[in-house]
């Protein structure tokens, strides 16, 4: 596994499937910030799929998953068919957002729930304010880099600023 983050203003998603898991995707791309969904019932033909760079596909059995994943996969576009391993480019986190910070965990779907008791611990840890936290710092690292702080010095200032800030209760 590789874990990356996908700036999804630049991507093209398509979600296939109705229900629950469907809906679900669809919530996470738009909170993620995507931009073009295109979104199906039913399996599209597969000019549909041209020009994804990702595909979610959820509420299906194996027999119609298979034929999705092979007419995804001639299209080049990653595949994610929920709870279909077999079929998956890549798998979904569980995910907690605060703004900025993204917290992803994952089991490589050896335990989807074990990464959702996880999500939940850890967004006891960090709750809600660490938005602004995070805008905080953010701010005061482009105030650095248009003054055209050295690296060293902006991971030192960062880290001094982030100290000040207690975010980590004065921990190192």
């Amino acid at each position: 596994m590789l874990p990356i983050t996908l700036d999804l203003k630049y991507v093209n998603a398509v979600v296939v499937g109705e229900g629950y898991a469907t809906d679900r995707r669809i919530r996470i791309l738009k909170e993620a910030g995507a931009e073009n969904v295109s979104i199906f019932k039913e399996p599209p033909s597969p000019e549909e799929y041209e020009g994804a760079t990702i595909v979610f596909v959820g509420g299906f059995d194996n027999e119609k998953s298979a034929e999705i994943a092979e007419q995804v996969r001639k299209s080049g576009a990653l595949l994610n068919i929920e709870d279909k391993k077999q079929y998956c480019d890549f798998h979904m986190p569980s995910i907690v957002r605060r703004g900025d910070l993204l917290i992803a965990t994952s089991t490589g779907s050896a335990s989807p729930r074990l990464a959702v008791k996880i999500r939940e611990h850890l967004e006891n840890i960090f709750p809600e304010e660490w938005a602004g936290y995070l805008d905080k710092i953010k701010k005061q690292r482009n105030i650095w880099l248009k003054e055209k702080t050295e690296y060293n010095d902006l991971i030192r200032k960062t880290d001094d600023l982030i100290d000040e800030m207690k975010i980590f209760g004065g921990l190192k």
